[in-house]
């Protein structure tokens, strides 16, 4: 028989919830539960698969509703995307962990007839840098995001973030884990850097992919749309067809950044 998963109206009022909310309104919170419940059921430690069709019914909303909130969840970091294509998505709670942990804790107390709880794990000794040490996580996080190269110098992550950032007009969006690793794998099948770029001036001229949201590093750099997104950045839509103006812009501010970069 399944177990309940522990969660509480604290979910709502996670910075990172309340700006899915904003922007998804009540399909927000309905594609998180549903995603919780899943998660539960599939007793993966926090890492669910969902078929987008399937994730949309059990939350009481569209397909594209469903992508869209999951990609904006994994691009604040309250979700870590593992992999998916255009029909299915595979993603991991990062905090599952600590909110089962939290509720168990919660329920020891509430049984102690003495209404104390066993906390010997919460007064363990470590060493710093141990992998049990909160430095010794930010440190493996360092080590394993990309941020700098051995030379101190930006990773090619950052240059293409940093060219993101310039022709989307988002300089909040940092990156997620996810999207470091799709670049990553992306490099290694063979894309260069450029190509990447050129991705992300494809999906963001796209009137369909930018209005819908869609146009976030997770999506851009997905094996099974990255090729699509090069695509519309050599050949932008035809004139007279929805969006060409705004397409043609972003293909100029593009050039010109290139050739800033080339000086």
């Amino acid at each position: 028989m399944a177990r309940w998963f522990a969660t509480s109206t604290q979910i709502l009022r996670d910075p990172k919830m309340v700006k899915l909310g904003d922007k998804h309104g009540g399909a927000a919170i309905s594609v998180v539960i549903a995603l919780f419940a899943e998660a539960m059921l599939q007793e993966k430690g926090g890492t669910v698969e969902y078929a987008y069709r399937n994730l949309a019914h059990d939350a009481f909303t569209d397909s594209a509703t469903a992508e869209a909130v999951v990609a904006d969840a994994a691009e604040s970091g309250f979700l870590e995307l593992i992999g998916g294509d255009e029909a299915s998505v595979e993603v991991h709670f990062p905090a599952w962990s600590r909110h089962q942990a939290n509720y168990r804790k919660a329920k020891s107390r509430a049984s102690d007839p003495s209404g104390e709880a066993n906390v010997t794990a919460c007064h363990e000794h470590v060493t710093v840098g141990h992998k049990k040490s909160p430095t010794g996580q930010d440190r493996r996080r360092e080590e394993n995001t990309g941020v700098k190269t051995t030379s101190g110098k930006p990773s090619e992550f950052d240059s293409w973030l940093e060219h993101y950032q310039q022709i989307t007009g988002r300089a909040t969006v940092t990156g997620s884990k996810s999207a470091r690793q799709a670049f990553k794998a992306r490099r290694k099948e063979g894309r260069s850097l450029d190509d990447l770029k050129a991705a992300t001036v494809g999906c963001h001229s796209d009137e369909f992919c930018r209005t819908g949201g869609h146009d976030v590093p997770e999506t851009i750099l997905r094996a099974s749309k990255v090729e699509r997104y090069i695509a519309l950045s050599v050949e932008p839509p035809k004139s007279g067809s929805a969006g060409v103006d705004r397409a043609n812009e972003f293909a100029d501010r593009a050039k010109s950044l290139r050739a800033k970069e080339a000086t």
